[in-house]
């Protein structure tokens, strides 16, 4: 789960504790659990890839900053769900861009 202020933690259902994974500035507005474990997210500076594993965050995937406010996954037969980012740069322009696949 994403805490605003905090970044990426891990909640405890038994022990009933809250704890940082991740220190995270930039301000996460969607998420998308891929079904190998590792978290999309969609930030107000762009889109990054967070390894639940290693605890490794991926570089931007867009060339410049936008600000990605939703994250879809279509879910086509035989061709695997792909995730969908849409994001808005600073003059408003909507971008929509097919990433690869999280199934």
């Amino acid at each position: 789960m994403y805490v605003r202020n905090v970044g990426i933690c891990s909640y405890s259902y038994s022990a009933k504790t809250l704890k940082a994974v991740f220190s995270l500035a930039k301000e996460v507005k969607a998420m998308k659990l891929a079904s190998d474990g590792n978290l999309w997210l969609g930030t107000d500076e762009g889109l990054f890839l967070f390894n639940t594993k290693t605890g490794i965050i991926s570089a931007n995937y867009f060339s410049n900053k936008c600000s990605v406010t939703d994250l879809l996954v279509d879910k086509k037969k035989n061709s695997g769900s792909r995730l969908m980012a849409v994001a808005f740069t600073k003059s408003s322009e909507q971008i929509k861009k097919p990433f690869r696949s999280i199934a």
